[in-house]
C-alpha cells in the first residue's frame, strides 16, 4: 500500500512537471508562460516531498529536508513570478510615473 502511494505521488509530480513544460513550449508570450510555471513550483515539489515522507518517515533526515525544500520553493515561487512579471512590464511599457499629489488649498 505504501509503495502504491509513493508511486502515485511521484508519478503525479512528474506528470505536473511534464504538463507545465508542454504549456511552456506551446505558448509564445512570456506573461502567459508564467501561469504554467505555478503548478510546477507548488504541486510537483509538494507531491514528491510527500512521497519521500511516506517512504522514509517524517522524522527522517530525507523527509524533513524534502519538506523544507518543497515549502521554500512553494513560498518563494510567487515572489519570483511577480518580480519576473514586473521586469517584463518595465521592459515593454516602461516604468510608471509616480502619482502626483495635489497641492493643499489654503
Amino acid at each position: 500500500m505504501v509503495v502504491v502511494a509513493v508511486d502515485f505521488l511521484v508519478a503525479g509530480g512528474t506528470l505536473v512537471l511534464l504538463l507545465s513544460v508542454a504549456g511552456l513550449l506551446a505558448l509564445r508570450n512570456a506573461v502567459d508562460k508564467l501561469h504554467y510555471v505555478g503548478p510546477a513550483t507548488t504541486l510537483a515539489p509538494l507531491a514528491i516531498a510527500l512521497a519521500i515522507v511516506i517512504e522514509d518517515g517524517f522524522t527522517s533526515q530525507a523527509g524533513l529536508k524534502g519538506l523544507c525544500v518543497a515549502l521554500i520553493i512553494a513560498a518563494t515561487s510567487p515572489i519570483v513570478s511577480y518580480a519576473t512579471l514586473r521586469t517584463i512590464q518595465i521592459r515593454e511599457v516602461g516604468r510608471p510615473e509616480p502619482p502626483v499629489e495635489p497641492e493643499f488649498q489654503r
